[in-house]
């Protein structure tokens, strides 16, 4: 018999409050009701919100996070989502509050022509995944370059939760990403996207000729970046370290699929590349081919 005691519904501006204080619950970490409404309610992609509350009377006890994103091939282009960001009240667990989430998330995401969810699996839910549709595809890989630097930046971040961002991008050059679809799926970088990722500080800047997509919190996550020899993100990569330490900052991670150019990089850099998060895939309708499709960190929904 299904729970009655709870209800379900997309998530809108009147749950954000209720969303922050489950965040804090699960997480034990500080969100703002803005940064909510802009990553889940400021979507570039679809109309509407394909997130969802669960509710016990007033109060919010679960909630699913789905983000549709654009990717692009040389041949075609797909709107698939990355669901996210899965959080149950520690007091209402195994209530089978998830698994309503999930379903109502995905059908509503299947009504509006997305066939294709992923996602970032612990080991919490990797171990449900066989029940549930999803299957696993394939590790990120993780490296992490030392600066040299004093961790100031660190300190400042875990005292404050804010980062020296308007520092950090004083005097960059704004770079781009050129479209280069050859052989490969991946997410459309454009103005939309760009406008939609305005919930953290993150930025695209060229260091020599290698451009960065690069994210700061307590140290400087690089989401993706495009060089067209070594030898030039050996290069871009140097610069990228100075400034670093110039504005206390420690470490520079990077997140990249082992099928990508940049995974090639950092091998020949130097730096351990090692397995990190794990990519699972869910079907919402008839399967297709993803083994052309390419993520990096600059996806997950948190960058």
């Amino acid at each position: 018999m299904a729970n009655t005691e709870f209800t379900f519904h997309p998530l809108n501006e009147s749950h954000l409050l209720g969303l922050v204080k489950l965040f804090r619950t699960v997480f034990g970490k500080k969100r703002t009701t803005e940064y909510f409404k802009l990553k889940y309610l400021s979507g570039n992609v679809l109309d509407g919100s394909f997130s969802f509350v669960a509710m016990k009377g007033q109060k919010i006890v679960g909630f699913v996070g789905a983000i549709p994103q654009v990717y692009h091939g040389e041949d075609a282009t797909y709107i698939i989502a990355h669901s996210c960001e899965y959080q149950t009240h520690p007091d209402f667990q195994r209530q089978g509050i998830h698994k309503q989430l999930i379903a109502r998330s995905n059908n509503l995401l299947k009504k509006n022509g997305v066939h294709l969810i992923y996602g970032y699996l612990s080991d919490v839910s990797e171990a449900s995944i066989n029940s549930s549709g999803w299957e696993y595809l394939r590790y990120l890989h993780y490296s992490v370059v030392r600066t040299g630097g004093f961790p100031i930046q660190k300190v400042k971040y875990k005292i404050t939760g804010q980062s020296k961002w308007g520092k950090f991008q004083e005097g960059l050059q704004p770079g781009k990403f050129e479209a280069d679809s050859k052989g490969v799926i991946m997410e459309l970088i454009n103005h939309d996207l760009l406008k939609y990722r305005s919930f953290t500080d993150n930025g695209i800047f060229k260091f020599g000729a290698c451009t960065f997509w690069v994210k700061l919190s307590e140290v400087l996550h690089i989401g993706k970046f495009s060089c067209q020899h070594f030898a030039s993100f050996e290069t871009g990569l140097n610069l990228l370290i100075a400034h670093c330490k110039k504005h206390g900052i420690d470490k520079i991670v990077f997140q990249v699929d082992p099928a990508s150019k940049e995974f090639e990089f950092l091998t020949e850099y130097g730096t351990d590349v090692l397995p990190g998060s794990r990519i699972g895939i869910c079907f919402l309708a008839e399967r297709f081919d993803v083994s052309q499709f390419r993520f990096s960190y600059s996806n997950f929904d948190d960058f």
